[in-house]
């Protein structure tokens, strides 16, 4: 038992709550896990790369691999080796960031993507229609948190409303919202 008097759960049987759809194990296992992903982040992101990223973005994106496939670790025996998925996830998303951000420096950026619509600001039916299949494009190349965040703040939530139901910060939606529009502008997320 822990120290409030509730029986602490094994990791097997977390696990299997997880694998289950157990909202409960999910969180509890982000709780636990979470601290090592930013450790393993903040040891593999160059330091130039530091001020650009966070490591609790690469964590959030982690544990969304994860939830996006709850049967994935059915492989996972023990804690080790979740713990080895985990850090695998981690290390290649930190990794494919430094890549997409060398490929940028070294080839001059990626063709424009931008999402605007020409013509004034008061689009016409087919313009809006085309501006819609633009970010739907767009869409499916950005991680899912991100296009949960930009939708919100396009139905018209604030920023503080978009943190309360993401889960994340005030300064993640911020970066969130820079990266896209970076990202729309031809610069990789």
């Amino acid at each position: 038992m822990d120290h409030s008097g509730e029986r602490r759960i094994s990791f097997a049987e977390l696990l299997l709550l997880f694998r289950s759809g157990d909202p409960d194990a999910a969180q509890e296992l982000v709780r636990r896990y979470t601290p090592l992903l930013r450790h393993v982040v903040r040891n593999r992101l160059p330091q130039r790369m530091r001020g650009e990223f966070e490591s609790l973005d690469f964590a959030q994106e982690v544990w969304l691999a994860v939830c996006d496939r709850p049967d994935a670790p059915a492989r996972i025996a023990d804690e080790v080796g979740l713990k080895q998925y985990l850090v695998q996830i981690a290390v290649s998303r930190v990794v494919d960031a430094f890549r997409r951000r060398t490929a940028l420096r070294n080839y001059g950026g990626v063709p424009d993507q931008r999402l605007e619509i020409e013509g004034g600001l008061d689009p016409t039916p087919s313009q809006f229609a085309m501006a819609g299949e633009r970010w739907d494009s767009i869409a499916a190349s950005l991680p899912r948190l991100y296009v949960a965040v930009v939708d919100r703040v396009r139905q018209g939530y604030s920023h503080k409303e978009v943190a309360e139901q993401t889960g994340v910060s005030l300064r993640t939606i911020s970066r969130i919202l820079q990266r896209v529009q970076r990202h729309c502008e031809g610069v990789p997320a």
